[in-house]
């Protein structure tokens, strides 16, 4: 189910507005250059419960699909070695580090920008805040084989444009981080996920062998 917005037009799910967006959104760009190891995804984490809570309400219900949908995933401790071991090179490669850097502030701002927009459309569905474990699934899924990286998207020369250009960091990284294309993603397959329970449609169709 479609949410029938026309281009340009602000979605009023929740009590985010577009000024919390871009408040939300910047301050995702500044927590990788938090100096500590760990603390800095730890405030990313907060940075985006504060963002999901604000779009869906501070009911309950909403409070713990916020949490599911930014809650840490995946394995610590290969992240633990990798700081450890890339903290006292940073001198070393120090041009590159600081690209590195930038790069992150702009994927982690658009990120933010790409899963507020999935959770106002699930909202806007009727899929939250009662489904937010399949919806935060499905928010991996497609982040995973669509990067919402700005510059990773302009280097393979996938840049879409965005369903509300603007000005400023909104307009900058909705113009490069494939909302477009990620959001309806999202939904569809979501909606698919929810109507077939039984099967993990979170995860793309196996390969077909061409030769049977």
């Amino acid at each position: 189910m479609g949410s029938g917005l026309g281009e340009g037009e602000w979605r009023p799910h929740g009590g985010a507005s577009e000024a919390d967006a871009a408040r939300y959104v910047f301050f995702s760009a500044l927590c990788p250059l938090i100096p500590l190891p760990f603390v800095d995804d730890w405030a990313l984490r907060e940075v985006r419960r504060a963002y999901f809570t604000r779009i869906l309400g501070d009911a309950p219900s909403a409070l713990l699909a916020a949490r599911t949908l930014s809650e840490a995933r995946g394995s610590f401790f290969p992240g633990c070695l990798w700081i450890l071991l890339f903290y006292p090179l940073k001198k070393l490669f120090r041009t590159l580090f600081y690209f590195l850097t930038v790069k992150q502030c702009l994927d982690e701002a658009a990120v933010t920008l790409v899963q507020g927009e999935m959770v106002r459309e699930a909202l806007g569905e009727g899929r939250l805040p009662n489904e937010a474990g399949p919806a935060r699934d499905v928010m991996d899924a497609v982040l995973q084989e669509e990067s919402a990286s700005p510059i990773g998207r302009w280097l393979r020369f996938a840049t879409v444009g965005a369903r509300r250009p603007g000005g400023g960091l909104l307009g900058f990284l909705r113009g490069r981080a494939g909302e477009a294309v990620l959001v309806p993603k999202f939904s569809e397959r979501l909606t698919a996920r929810l109507a077939a329970p039984q099967r993990d449609l979170s995860a793309p169709p196996p390969p077909v062998d061409p030769t049977g």
